[in-house]
Parts: structure tokens; C-alpha cells; sequence
């Protein structure tokens, strides 16, 4: 071990460097084998501290008597002051040694300048400055009639060129620019933030300023002295001009060292002299004033608190760059000059913004025709689906482009009427709740000044005016084509370019613009006409996790409820903002119904855009653009040759016009990619409402969905469909000039073994060892990883898993990934509070206002029951509460109960986590797209999958919880038995019965037989295909089907069940509970009555009231069949047959009987009897909610009376309104009478001695 220190130290000296060596030595310092070797060459080190303080270190351990810790250095450092500390001090149990060492000799002495930054003088949060700005303004833009210029503008002649138009308006833009600033600096002086200001700070600040004021007067700098003489006489300052220069400079160093001493009291000074304030304020009666004090105060307390909790509870931040690293032939190369930096970032981020160029749009006959932002008449074509593609076209190309066109064609049948030009409503509207503090803006027209100009309407009409003439023209201001590109440290310490974040800031007036115009009005427009993907949950009224919700109910929860083998593959688009191109943006957006001089201001911006880097040293003032970054060289199949290409493509990191144009695009990839019949097929189990849901997108995360349509599908071949699948999107993404990232793409296979009847998922190790491929830009396909199912990854910020099947009670640990890290973000910050020197009082409060929700985050789609949930946090409480201040042995129940009762109040996840589900499923209940019909499908599938009638949730969980797979709907259930809540749906989303007397299999079976042949039997009744009894018997609805009693014969339904295998024991026990509920001879004591709707079989039998032939309707696919008979309508022994004439038919009025029959042979059947039709029904889907809350605490300490009386009692919750938005759960944990009526909120509660109520919009229901 020692030589190996020797030897790298060896390494560092023969390389010239000093050496400094701070260790525990575990030997004597001086006369150990380490300082005897470091004292000899080539080391020539020795004890620094030695050196420091002229004597030896002391004993290093608190309980050792030798030094065994020192700092030792190479004898080029220079050695100045030392200090050994008491073994109290610090943490641990060694001293603690600090030694000061010379920089020079250190490192030479080259601190690197950190360029400080511009601060901002408009504060818009302070009204006068505010109104002092606007009123500046406007007298400039009133005296230079800026008003009138704007409208001479607006009202040019018809023969002025594009670049004319442009000279004049970027003249006017630039004139206007300057009084913005001019007012800017008119408005208000700067303030020090190192001090916090009081009458008497401000008097030795004044003093300071006007001392180096005078020692600027003696450098020759202050030519006129009389404002200098004048602000000394005012402020106490004697004889400024007289006083020698020695003097100054002491009176200045002596009013520093003033300052020093009150910054120790300031803050006391400077509530003192709010409190004056206020106090005068109120005597005068000036509410403004008033106002606006208790604001300045409330937000510096609320600051400074924050600031001290973040400091001790947020990670640190990383800064601007000083230095980048780079990876060059498998070697860091260090750059940490601001020139190096300027070069290497402006070529890797360059080269970044070129990546569009690889689509085939970007080179060929086709981009010639289309033009570089489709708007030449070709793209035109393009979109009526007129043009002709040339030979070679890219196949995906064209697929995109058809999809194109199909969606334009669609989009122009609808209202469209929309002129695109901006409001003053919509400037004042934005700029009013902006945030001030946002960065933006390479000129210095930042966020303030459009904020300040939204109060005064004549400057907002000037603004939005400038705006609409750019708009119109379809020329962007030169202004709008300058960005700024500020590097920050994604970690801190980080220096990787590839690991740096890029934030490009562009002007504030061009960013609103690009919101306004792409972000709302296209978006809303494209919502309002329905035109959204339900696949999309980056838009509003979305979140990730509802796009992760879907993927569990739509996907991981149907699988494992179906049984059918599935895949999904998730895979991430690398740069997706970077790599678009322009041409295939311009198409998306002109398909949606944008014009084309909309576009070309936003993508002529974003290709003719210079970006100045800022690193922590200065703002490069070149830049780089298009022009001077290289080029990246696609290949032009038409020519045979290589075009360079020298200008931008990409939509801009930090632009508004992103989001929305990428989310186009990816519809446009999401739509061709459907056209070609991928993507899978969601339908609800009985009412047969089906949704093709291909994909979960989330900006550049995709997740693709693939389930076969039935658990008998070659396992091979569904894997080959799923590969050409993946192949297809990868181009299609290509086309648009991205390109999937390997390292973050990865793939599961959901495929079902059954062992003894119960099935299970297959792990890794029992899978196919196949392998799918994504393409690649440079023509090479690559494999993407294939992940086992019950290894959970991270996907819209939560751990998801197809298999979250519950481990074993006697596993160590069985909490899933998610929950796993839910405790670990508490866990991290209990570690940084602990030891911390936060109150107790600023502890709690980050731990509700911060880390609360934090671990919140995810809550919804865990899968663990509420034990597991429960156990797991209360371990966190135990090992936080003595951060907190609390004894951690504190029971359970002290621990949540509400703090108005005596208790600590911390939150209850399981009952969180309960909450937040029934406002998640609140949201989406009712509703017809998107995630409303996933919630529908998977609810439909429970009711089919358990075999019971009406609401499951009704019934109480651990008596019929077996028969249900482990899905979200399940753990739902689990939840609202744990804490005896009720939860009421409509009747009307029963499954409509066949027939009168008809019953429920299942509810016969649980109401007959033994709770342990309850899996059995359904494991039989769903291979089988049976809900209803009707759908067991003939159409005399008395005798059972031969092929249902020998339970080997699946009849096919119309309602959609699983694949099972069952055992022969499964099938003794299935003829068994068919003898029960039926009877021995398998006849119905009481036959079933008239029928009241088309029965529930796939393949229905008519009948006319002659029975001379009979009429075969697959309802799936709509195919008849027409069969005569053999016997001329007479009655046999053996039954009428009939024979298949090969001929279809359509179902007439003639046909006025259902009828059963038997197969004979493949054409020929036997009638077995008939029953008269009549008019169906159809199902209704609204929903009432209506929750009864029980005890919350299972503990004595809720038995006592007044929390017993606070935590029982009955809440109604009706409201069949869709779009009730419940936001989650206000406070950590509640009463259930204050719970509930905290987390739904649109909700009026009122309690009283006798009766309460909880009024939802006009419904109201009482509790007695």
C-alpha cells in the first residue's frame, strides 16, 4: 500500500508538479517507514504544520498519545500561518489541521477573472418603478412618434422588397430598443444586496460612494466637481477637495470597517425601519403604501428562511462553466480557457444543431421542389396529395407525407377560422403572471420591460403591432436571430461537454410570440377539434403520470389480466428538439392549419440564428451560426454527390415554439406509423368501445405497446410483427431527421407459463433469445437490451415493471423499486438535516412544503399494499423523527394523528396514496378519450375477470380478493377495504343481462360452493368464455350446452375473456359447480325468461317463424351464413337439419327467432330449439361517486370519544360531471371528515352537532 503511494507521488514529482499529502498515517509522522521514505528524493516532503507553528503535531486520536495525522508538502510550497484544533472541534474523533499555503506556489497564482453580471435596474414587483419606467417610455416613443412610424410601416407600398421591409423595421426595432433602455435607466437606482438597508446602513453607503467618488477626482477622472461638492455637503462629508489623499483613503477604509460592524445588526435595523414605515403609513392612511410594505416584508422573511433551508436541504448547484472536458481517443482533454471553451463548445453544439440535415428532405429532388421551409408549391401538392413522389423516395418519406396530407384534408373540413394575429388581451395576459426573474434576451430587453409595458395599453399596442407586421411579411426582426447559450453543470463538479446543459436564451418578445402563436393558439385549436392523439400526454390538462397510469391499466394490467403475450419497447429520441427538419416541421405545421409566413418567421429565425456562448468568464462576442461550424454533408441520391449544408436546423433548447412543433411532428411519426396497422388494440371487455393505442409519448420518451389478439399466437411470429414494427417508427423518426438512442432504449416480453392452471411471467432466463434491432443514421442496425420483467426502470420520472406481483411475506424487503425510492428521497434528507443548524421549526416546514411532496411524486401508480406502504414510511419516521426534534419510539398512532389533536401530524402515504388514486380516477371517470377509456376498459376487464355483478368495491376485499389478478385496480380495492371506505358506481355499469331470470355464474358459485374452489371454478368459467347463465344453455334457456358440461370447448363471446389452461382437477371441479347451481341432470330448475338483448355469443343462429332455413351472423367480423333445410321444415328424432348453401344473406324482419343448433358435420347442422326476439339495450356509462369512511386509525387511541366522533362517519360524493379536477391531498393527514373535504376541492363542507354536508355543484347529500 505504501509503495504504491510512493510510486503514483513519484509520478507527479518527476512531472514537475508540488505535492500536497493530507492523511491518516496509522504511524508515527516523523519517525514512521512513510516520513522517513517522503523526506529522501525524489519526494523532498516534509510536515507543513512543522513548518507553520515551529513545533510538532500533537496526538492526532483523542484517545492515542503519538501524532498519526498530518499534512505533508513538497519543499517548492511556501508555508504560512497553522492551527491544530482542540479534538472537540469538529466531527469525528481526530484533530482537525488547517494550514495556509501560498497560491504562487501553489498553482501559480492564476485565479481565472469570473466575469460579474449585468444586474437589472427595472424592478416591475415595485410599483413606482414600474410607473416611472412606462411614463419615461412614452414620452420617448411620444417625441420620435414611434406610433406614426410603426403605422407608416404597417401601411407600405406593395412594391417594397422583402429586404427594404426588413431595413426599415429592424431601424425602427433598434431605435425603439434604445429608449427602452433609456427609460430603463431612468426608472430607479441600484441597490446592494450585501447589506440589508436601514437609514443608518445608508448613510456610511452614501459615504463610501462619495469617498470614491474623490479618489476618483484625484485620478483625473471627475472633470466637473460642483455634483461631487455638493452630494459631500449633503451627506456630512468635510472638505472633500482639501483632504489629502492618504487621508481619504484612511476615512474610506474606516467607513468599510463601519459597515462590517452593523452588517452584524442590520437586520434588526432594517425591521426597525419596515416597522416605522408602516406604522407612519397607517397614521396617513395610504392602504398602497401599507400594502406594499407588509409585502416587502413578508417576501425578504419568506427569502431568507428559504435560502437557509435550501442551503442545507436542496443538492448544490452546478455553476457556468470555467472548464470543459472532452473525450479524445479515449483520453480527457481539459479546456479551461474562455477561448478553448468558445471553440470546443461551438463546434460540439454546432454540429448539433446540423443533425436535421440527415433527413432526405435535406438533400435531392424532393427538397429542391419543397424548398428549405416547404413553402414552394410543391409542398403544396404535397399536402392537397397531389404530387408525385420521384423514383427512389425514401418508403417512410412517403408513408409520412401521405399522413400529412390525410390529416390537412381532415383538418380543412372542420372550422378553421383563426386569422393567427395577436391581441393586446393576449400581450397583457401573458406579461401580467410572467415570472420576472426569468433570463432571456441577448439585447437586455428582458422580462421586466414587457411586464411593465402590459400596464400601459398605448406600449402594448406598440409591441404587439411590431410583432404582427413580422408576422405578416413572414420576416423575423435581426433582433430574433441572436441567442444566447448559457452552459450549466447537470452535476455539480461535472465538466463533461456531453454532460453539460445547453439553455439557449432568446429574445423575451420573440419567445412570447413563438408561445402565443404555436404553444396556445395552434394547440388549442388543434384540441378543440379533437385532433390531439390520446398517445400524447405532453399537452395541457396532461401529466406524466397520467401518461404512466395508462401504461399500467391500459398495458402492464391487461396483460397480466388477458394472458396474452405482449412487448413494449421503449425507446428515446436523441436531441429530438435538435435534429428536426425544418421542411418536415413546416409540413406538420401547415397540415395542422398554420400559414406558412407563421412558420418561416419561427424556422428562418431558428437557421439563420447566432449563438453567443457565456461561460463564467465573459460573453464570446462572435458567436457561432451556421456559417462557420462546419457542415454536415448528406448524401443526394439524385446527383450521386455530397451536398454540404451550412445552416440550422432544430426547433431551439428553450423555446416556446418547441413543445408544440415537436409535439406535430411526433403526431405526424404516431399517425403514419398507425396507418400501417401497429399499435394495440384496447377494447372494453362487454360494452366493446375499442381504441388503438400504439404508443405512451412524453416529448423524446416513447414507449411502443404490442399485445397479440389472443394467448394461442406464435410466439416467433408475434416477435418478428413487433420487429418490423420498431423498424417502421425508427424510420419514420429518421425521415424527420432524429434518430433513436441505443443506450436508452430497452425492450420487455410479457409472455405466460401455467403451472398447475396458474399463470405466471416468464422470466429472462425462459424467453426466446430474440433479439430487436433499431437503425441507425450511419446504415448499421444495432440490438436494443431485452430487460426481465420484474427489474423495474425509470420511465416519466417512476420505476414501472410489467411483473409487480407482490414478493413473499417472508422476503426482506417487499416494497417495489418506486416505493423503494419514494423512502430514499426522505432518507436523503434526513441525512442533510441531520447535523444541520435548521430549527426545528424550518425542519418541519421543509419536510411539508418540500420533501412531502417529493415523495409524493409517483404515489398514485405504486402497486404495494397499504401494509407494505404503511411499514416502509413509518421506518422513515423512525429514523427522522429525532431530526425533527421528536422522541422516534412515539406510537404509530401520536405519529399521525392531526396536530389540532395533540399529534405530530405526519402524513399517512397509504392513506395518500388512497386519495390521490380517487382523484386521479375522478379525472379521467366518464370520459371518452384518451386515459377515460383506458380507466373504462380495465374496470370492464375486473367485472369480467372476477365473474361478479355490479361494483366490486362493494365487496369486501379479503373474501373475494383471489379472484382478481394482481393489477392497480386490485391494490385499489385493497386500499378501500383496508380503511373501510366505500366507494359507489352507477348500477348502470352492470353487465346487461341476456335474458329475464338471468343470473351470474360466479355469484351462484361464491354464494354455493367453498371458498377454495372459487379460483378453480372461474379459472374454468373464463376458458369457457361464461358470464351469464344464458350464455350456458340452449336457446330454450333450460337445458346446458354438451360443449360447455365436458369444459373442453370454449364457446366464442362477444365479451372479451383471458387465455387459461386448465387442470383436469379444474375441469371434475367446473362439472361439479355446474351440477350445484344448476342441478344433476344439468337443467335449470327454472328456466330463463324472454330474452331482452342480442346474446352475448360471437356467432348468433336465426331463425323465421317457418323454420324453413336458418341464418349464421358472426357479429365480429359481420359475415352470414344461409343454411336450408334438409327435412322441409319438418321435426325428426334427431332434430331438423339444415345444410350450408354457401350463400350470405341480410339479416331481415323475417327472422323473428334466435336459435340454437348443434354441428352435425362442417355443413351441416341440427336445430335444437328457438326462443322469439326482442329489442336490446344498451348499456349506460355515467358514474356517482359516493365514499363512506371508516376508522382510519386501527389503534386504542381512536376508540377515545372526540376522535372517534371526528374520525366515523358517512360522506356522499355525487357528481357525474367528467371534468371535476381533484388536485390531491391539501395536508399530510387529516381526520377522514377533513380529509376528504380537503382533497376534493370545488367541494363546500359545513358540520354541526346534528347533520353535515358535502355539497358537490348542485347536489348536495346529508350525513345524520
Amino acid at each position: 500500500m505504501i509503495e504504491d503511494l510512493l510510486a503514483q507521488i513519484k509520478t507527479w514529482r518527476d512531472s514537475g508538479h508540488e505535492v500536497v499529502l493530507s492523511l491518516d498515517a496509522n504511524q508515527d509522522v516523523y519517525e514512521g517507514e512513510l516520513a522517513s521514505a517522503l523526506s529522501e528524493a525524489p519526494y523532498h516532503m516534509c510536515c507543513m504544520l512543522q513548518q507553520a507553528v515551529g513545533a510538532k503535531a500533537p496526538n492526532s486520536h483523542f484517545r492515542g498519545s503519538k501524532p498519526i495525522t498530518t499534512i505533508f508538502g513538497s519543499n517548492g510550497l511556501t508555508v504560512g500561518d497553522g492551527m491544530a484544533y482542540p479534538h472537540w472541534y469538529g466531527v469525528g474523533d481526530h484533530r482537525v489541521f488547517v494550514i495556509e499555503v501560498s497560491a504562487a506556489s501553489l498553482f501559480g497564482g492564476n485565479y481565472p477573472t469570473i466575469g460579474a453580471p449585468s444586474a437589472r435596474t427595472l424592478n416591475c414587483k415595485v410599483s413606482r418603478c414600474r410607473e416611472q419606467y412606462n411614463s419615461v417610455l412614452k414620452a420617448l416613443c411620444d417625441r420620435h412618434k414611434m406610433h406614426e412610424k410603426l403605422l407608416a410601416l404597417k401601411c407600405l407600398d406593395e412594391d417594397v422588397t422583402p429586404a427594404q421591409y426588413q431595413l426599415l423595421h429592424n431601424k425602427w426595432d433598434n431605435e425603439l430598443g434604445d429608449f427602452m433602455a433609456s427609460a430603463e435607466e431612468q426608472c430607479t437606482k441600484f441597490k446592494s444586496s450585501q447589506i440589508e438597508y436601514s437609514p443608518t446602513v445608508g448613510i456610511f453607503i452614501k459615504r463610501r460612494s462619495i469617498l470614491k467618488w474623490i479618489l476618483r477626482w484625484y485620478d483625473g477622472k471627475v472633470p466637473d466637481t460642483r455634483n461631487l461638492i455638493r452630494a459631500a455637503r449633503r451627506n456630512n462629508v468635510v472638505n472633500p477637495l482639501t483632504t489629502s489623499r492618504e487621508d481619504i483613503e484612511a476615512r474610506l477604509v474606516a467607513c468599510i470597517g463601519h459597515l462590517m460592524e452593523l452588517k452584524k445588526i442590520a437586520p434588526e435595523l432594517r425591521r426597525k425601519h419596515l416597522l416605522q414605515c408602516l406604522i407612519k403609513a397607517k397614521e396617513r392612511g395610504d392602504d398602497k403604501a401599507v400594502a406594499e410594505i407588509l409585502r416587502i416584508r413578508r417576501k425578504e422573511c419568506d427569502r431568507k428562511r428559504q435560502r437557509g433551508i435550501d442551503v442545507v436541504v436542496k443538492p448544490g448547484k452546478g455553476r457556468m462553466v470555467m472548464a470543459v472536458q472532452v473525450s479524445e481517443n479515449g483520453e480527457l482533454t481539459t479546456y479551461d480557457t474562455h477561448e478553448d471553451i468558445v471553440r470546443v463548445v461551438n463546434s460540439k453544439i454546432g454540429q448539433r444543431y446540423k443533425l436535421g440535415h440527415r433527413s432526405p428532405l435535406s438533400a435531392g429532388q424532393l427538397a429542391e421542389e419543397i424548398g428549405q421551409f416547404a413553402e414552394k408549391e410543391a409542398a403544396a401538392s404535397i399536402l392537397d396529395g397531389t404530387y408525385e413522389f420521384p423514383p427512389g423516395t425514401d418508403a417512410a418519406l412517403i408513408e409520412l407525407l401521405k399522413e400529412a396530407a390525410a390529416l390537412k384534408q381532415e383538418f380543412d373540413e372542420m372550422d378553421n377560422v383563426d386569422s393567427g394575429r395577436l391581441t393586446v388581451e393576449d400581450f397583457v395576459e401573458f406579461w401580467h403572471s410572467a415570472r420576472e426573474e426569468t433570463s432571456s434576451s441577448d439585447s437586455g430587453r428582458h422580462f421586466g420591460h414587457y411586464i411593465a409595458a402590459s400596464d400601459d395599453p398605448e406600449l402594448a399596442i406598440l409591441h404587439v403591432e411590431s410583432m404582427n407586421i413580422a408576422a405578416s411579411y413572414g420576416l423575423p426582426l435581426n433582433r430574433w436571430k441572436s441567442a444566447l447559450t448559457v452552459l450549466l453543470e447537470k452535476v455539480m463538479g461535472n465538466q463533461l461537454i456531453e454532460k453539460l446543459r445547453a439553455i439557449c436564451l432568446l429574445e423575451a418578445d420573440f419567445n412570447w410570440w413563438l408561445r402565443i402563436t404555436f404553444a396556445r393558439k395552434m394547440m388549442a385549436r388543434i384540441r378543440r377539434q379533437g385532433h390531439i392523439p390520446l398517445e400524447q400526454f405532453a399537452t395541457a390538462g396532461k401529466c406524466p403520470i397520467d401518461g404512466t397510469m395508462c401504461k399500467q391499466l391500459g398495458f402492464f394490467d391487461r396483460a397480466n389480466t388477458l394472458h396474452f403475450p405482449a412487448v413494449m419497447n421503449s425507446v428515446d429520441a436523441e436531441q429530438c428538439y435538435d435534429a428536426v427538419n425544418h421542411s418536415a416541421t413546416s409540413l406538420a405545421m401547415q397540415a395542422y392549419g398554420m400559414s406558412i409566413e407563421q412558420v418561416c418567421v419561427y424556422l428562418s429565425a431558428m437557421c439563420d440564428m447566432i449563438y453567443h456562448v457565456k461561460t463564467a468568464f465573459k460573453r464570446d462576442e462572435v458567436g457561432f451560426s451556421g456559417s462557420n461550424t462546419g457542415s454536415i454533408v448528406p448524401y443526394d441520391p439524385d446527383s450521386r454527390a455530397l451536398v454540404p449544408l451550412n445552416y440550422f436546423n432544430g426547433l431551439g433548447q428553450g423555446s416556446g415554439g418547441a413543445p408544440p412543433a415537436w409535439q406535430v411532428v411526433s403526431s405526424l411519426i404516431l399517425g403514419a406509423y398507425k396507418r400501417n396497422g401497429y399499435g394495440m388494440q384496447s377494447r372494453c371487455a362487454w360494452s366493446r368501445t375499442t381504441k388503438n393505442i400504439a404508443s405512451i409519448l412524453f416529448v423524446d420518451d416513447c414507449d411502443l405497446l404490442h399485445m397479440a389478439l389472443s394467448g394461442l399466437v406464435s410466439l416467433v411470429q408475434f416477435l418478428v410483427f413487433v420487429q418490423h414494427a420498431l423498424y417502421l417508427w425508427a424510420r419514420l423518426l429518421q425521415v424527420t431527421g432524429g434518430d433513436l438512442k441505443q443506450v436508452k432504449s430497452f425492450w420487455y416480453l410479457i409472455a405466460f407459463k401455467f403451472v398447475r392452471g396458474v399463470p405466471s411471467q416468464r422470466p429472462l432466463s425462459e424467453l426466446p433469445k430474440f433479439k430487436l434491432y433499431i437503425p441507425q443514421h450511419d446504415g448499421t442496425d444495432v440490438p436494443i437490451e431485452m430487460i426481465d420483467v420484474r427489474v423495474a426502470k425509470k420511465t416519466l420520472g417512476v420505476y414501472t415493471c410489467p411483473d409487480s406481483t407482490p414478493k413473499s411475506r417472508s422476503s426482506k424487503n417487499r416494497a417495489t423499486k418506486q416505493l423503494q425510492s419514494m423512502v430514499e428521497k426522505g432518507t436523503v434528507w434526513r441525512k442533510r438535516v441531520d447535523g444541520s443548524r435548521l430549527i426545528t421549526r424550518d425542519r418541519w416546514y421543509s419536510f411539508f412544503k418540500q420533501t412531502k411532496l417529493s415523495m409524493s411524486y409517483g404515489l398514485v401508480p405504486i402497486m404495494d399494499p397499504p401494509e407494505v406502504v404503511t411499514s416502509s414510511f413509518q421506518a422513515l419516521y423512525f429514523m427522522m423523527l429525532p431530526a425533527l426534534g421528536v422522541n422516534r419510539y412515539i406510537t404509530m398512532g401520536w405519529r399521525m394523528l392531526p396536530a389540532k389533536y395533540q399529534g405530530l401530524g405526519l402524513p399517512n402515504m397509504a392513506l395518500e396514496k388512497l386519495a390521490m388514486s380517487l382523484s386521479w380516477l375522478q379525472r379521467f371517470w366518464g370520459v371518452s378519450e384518451g386515459a377515460g377509456h383506458v380507466v373504462r376498459e380495465a374496470y370492464e376487464r375486473l367485472q369480467i375477470e372476477t365473474g361478479l355483478e355490479g361494483n366490486i368495491f362493494l365487496r369486501s376485499y379479503k373474501r373475494y380478493g383471489i379472484l382478481a389478478s394482481h393489477t392497480w385496480y386490485k391494490i385499489l380495492w385493497e386500499y378501500l377495504d383496508h380503511f373501510n371506505i366505500t366507494l359507489e358506481l352507477d348500477d348502470s355499469l352492470t353487465v346487461p343481462r341476456a335474458r329475464e331470470r338471468d343470473r351470474v355464474f360466479m355469484e351462484e358459485v361464491v354464494r354455493t360452493m367453498d371458498r377454495s374452489e372459487w379460483v378453480a371454478i372461474n379459472r374454468m368459467r373464463k376458458k369457457m368464455k361464461i358470464y351469464f347463465f344464458s350464455q350456458l344453455s340452449h336457446c330454450d334457456g333450460q337445458t346446458i350446452r354438451d360443449s360447455v358440461i365436458n369444459g373442453k370447448t370454449p364457446i366464442p363471446s362477444l365479451i372479451e375473456f383471458s387465455h387459461e389452461e386448465p387442470t383436469n382437477q379444474d375441469r371434475r371441479l367446473w362439472q361439479k359447480a355446474l351440477r350445484v347451481v344448476t342441478s344433476p341432470n344439468y337443467r335449470f330448475q327454472i328456466p330463463l325468461g324472454y330474452t331482452l338483448r342480442e346474446p352475448y355469443d360471437r356467432v348468433i343462429w336465426y331463425t323465421t317463424a317457418a323454420r324453413d332455413h336458418l341464418l349464421q351472423v358472426d357479429q365480429e367480423s359481420k359475415k352470414s351464413s344461409l343454411y336450408v333445410s334438409e327435412d322441409n321444415g319438418r321435426r325428426t328424432r334427431g332434430g331438423t337439419a339444415y345444410r350450408c348453401t354457401g350463400r350470405s344473406a341480410e339479416l331481415t324482419a323475417e327472422y323473428t327467432q334466435f336459435a340454437s343448433v348443434t354441428e352435425a358435420s362442417d355443413d351441416r347442422v341440427v336445430l335444437r330449439g328457438t326462443r322469439r326476439c326482442s329489442a336490446s339495450i344498451s348499456p349506460n356509462t355515467c358514474l356517482i361517486f359516493k365514499a363512506q369512511i371508516g376508522n382510519c386509525l386501527a389503534t386504542p387511541l381512536s376508540r377515545s370519544r372526540t376522535f372517534a366522533r371526528a374520525a366515523v362517519g358517512r360522506m356522499n360524493l355525487l357528481d357525474t360531471l367528467p371534468d371535476v379536477q381533484m388536485r390531491g391531498v391539501q395536508r399530510c393527514f387529516m381526520s377522514p371528515w377533513t380529509y376528504c373535504a380537503t382533497f376534493f376541492p370545488r367541494l363546500t363542507w359545513t358540520d354541526g352537532l346534528s347533520t353535515a354536508s358535502l355539497r358537490i355543484s348542485n347536489t348536495e347529500v346529508k350525513r345524520r
